[in-house]
């Protein structure tokens, strides 16, 4: 890999400054260039690719985008339920993601369905 494309991929890094700015807008564009990037040179199950969405996700979340967010979080999920282990804490956060989003949109029994899957896979994790 080039130091090029290397660059380029983590591009993502400005959204933690612009995030902790209070700028969730610029972030915004940014990951969302991130993720273009991303989704050009990686495969379609690579976990970073996963993080990418999630990180927009969250960040339509911060905006209050709930139902875009929610898009891009499930995104998120179903590639990281298809890369890492289920007790992976990644994967936990994701459904519990999910979960808060569902809630945000107001579905409160589904926010309760994810945010319980997550704690099972916490509590596996912890037994395991």
């Amino acid at each position: 890999m080039s130091l090029h494309i290397f660059r380029q991929l983590w591009k993502d890094f400005p959204e933690n400054v612009y995030g902790e700015l209070g700028d969730p807008q610029l972030a915004l564009e940014y990951l969302e260039k991130a993720l273009e990037i991303r989704k050009k040179v990686l495969p379609e199950t690579h976990p970073e690719l996963a993080s990418s969405y999630n990180n927009v996700g969250t960040t339509y979340g911060d905006l209050g985008d709930h139902q875009r967010a929610l898009e891009y979080l499930e995104k998120a999920l179903e590639i990281w339920k298809k890369v890492l282990p289920e007790t992976h804490p990644d994967l936990a956060a994701s459904y519990d993601n999910v979960g808060i989003t569902y809630g945000d949109l107001g579905d409160h029994q589904r926010e309760q369905e994810y945010k319980e899957k997550a704690q099972e896979l916490l509590r596996k994790r912890r037994n395991s």
